[in-house]
């Protein structure tokens, strides 16, 4: 049975490959892509060919039409239901600060945790997530085996 590199199963075992099958017998040009060859550099050029700047003229077509309804729907509104005045608001139409019931953990937390826990028990292994320099959450990741134990 081969592996899925076409090898033997090794200490890595499917479905991880032993290598990555690339072709390493050819000489590689950086200049070069799959359109052309330039030379003396792989950096593209990013100056104008004249290597003069140019001053482009930009068209004006007028307002645009949805400005332009925006403006006459605004306007019917107004008409209809009075001048739009946007106040600010001191004092709040709803009561605020009320004290919020405490009902316990939910559920679902309480199962997760419970999960994670007997899991743990039985693997023999403490899981604990780690956060990066700016406070996220470190994930396990395919490429990334560090948090996992093939033990």
């Amino acid at each position: 049975m081969n592996d899925v590199d076409g090898g033997p199963p090794g200490p890595h075992g499917p479905p991880f490959p032993i290598s990555a099958n690339i072709q390493l017998d050819s000489m590689s040009i950086p200049a070069c892509t799959s359109a052309e060859c330039k030379t003396g550099t792989a950096a593209f050029n990013f100056a104008p060919p004249d290597k003069g700047i140019k001053e482009y003229t930009v068209p004006n077509f007028g307002e645009d039409k949805e400005i332009l309804a925006v403006k006459q729907h605004l306007n019917a509104a107004e008409a209809k239901y009075g001048k739009w005045d946007l106040k600010k608001n001191d004092k709040p139409d709803h009561p605020i600060n009320y004290k919020v019931p405490n009902f316990g953990m939910d559920q679902d937390i309480a199962d997760s945790f419970a999960s994670e826990s007997s899991t743990s028990t039985q693997l023999g292994h403490k899981w604990e997530p780690r956060q990066d320099a700016n406070g996220y959450w470190v994930t396990p990741q395919p490429f990334d085996n560090r948090s996992y134990s093939y033990n």
